[in-house]
């Protein structure tokens, strides 16, 4: 906020840090400090450097609420918004925080392999975690992109597959002794 009325020229700039922080802490799974952030973005920050950056705000504080089992608050916000205007790298991130998959995959098609959603970000994005796990998105990334796609690890799973292999390096040890 500081940082907004002393340099007011450098909205732009004090937006996109705030995109990276939440975008980070939602990669990471600190979904709880998202969620604060990104209300403090949309509902108290007076101004947006562009609509499209307001809208980013909107999507991810509605991700936010949807990771922290908040489906109520997260329909609330993206309801509360028109999207009708957005592209369709908006309209699939609605889709899918509305759970429709169906018309996610149909969304993936035309966006294709050239569009504004890269094919790592379908790999990637935390936003298509329950959306990946369908088969509705395996077809269509095949269909658009050829193959089959290589799902990264959430930050969750990692953790828990570093701990499996910390309690199986320790019952090594054990039987060593």
């Amino acid at each position: 906020m500081l940082w907004r009325k002393l340099v007011p020229d450098e909205l732009e700039i004090a937006d996109a840090t705030l995109q990276t922080i939440t975008y980070d802490l939602l990669f990471e799974e600190k979904r709880e400090l998202a969620l604060r952030l990104l209300e403090f973005a949309v509902d108290i920050l007076p101004k947006h450097s562009s609509d499209i950056n307001k809208k980013m705000f909107i999507v991810n504080l509605a991700q936010a609420y949807y990771f922290t089992n908040n489906n109520e608050e997260c329909r609330r916000r993206i309801d509360n918004e028109d999207w009708s205007a957005c592209g369709l790298n908006f309209q699939i991130c609605v889709q899918v925080l509305r759970d429709e998959f169906d018309e996610a995959a149909e969304s993936m098609k035309q966006i294709g392999d050239d569009g504004p959603v890269p094919k790592e970000y379908y790999t990637e994005w935390p936003i298509f975690q329950e959306f990946r796990k369908t088969d509705k998105f395996r077809d269509a990334y095949k269909e658009v992109f050829g193959h089959d796609p290589v799902i990264q690890e959430t930050h969750s799973e990692k953790s828990k597959a570093k701990d499996q292999d910390s309690e199986d390096e320790q019952e090594d040890k054990d039987a060593l002794h």
